[in-house]
């Protein structure tokens, strides 16, 4: 089995996703950089990529200084389960 080594920013990204599967962050949760990097004790950097990946996944959205967590529907769950479980399959059953 091959080692796989990710980088910060994809680590942020697989935290976050799993924090939105779980319930931690909920729809219209603002969040941002700087309480992600505390929380995580990671440099703003690999937060505000990760932020920007979710972002082009629709996941979060651009608010007032931060990020906003979309509603998620039943068409997303569909689209974006398959993402889920590709990024952390121990969350998928």
């Amino acid at each position: 089995m091959p080692i796989s080594r990710l980088t910060l920013q994809q680590q942020v990204r697989d935290e976050l996703l799993g924090w939105l599967q779980e319930g931690k962050l909920s729809a219209g949760q603002r969040i941002t950089e700087q309480w992600l990097s505390q929380s995580l004790s990671v440099s703003r950097t690999p937060v505000r990529e990760a932020l920007r990946g979710l972002e082009r996944e629709g996941l979060v959205c651009r608010a007032d200084r931060g990020y906003s967590v979309i509603a998620i529907n039943e068409q997303m769950v569909r689209e974006v389960y398959p993402m889920l479980c590709g990024s952390n399959a121990s969350g998928c059953g």
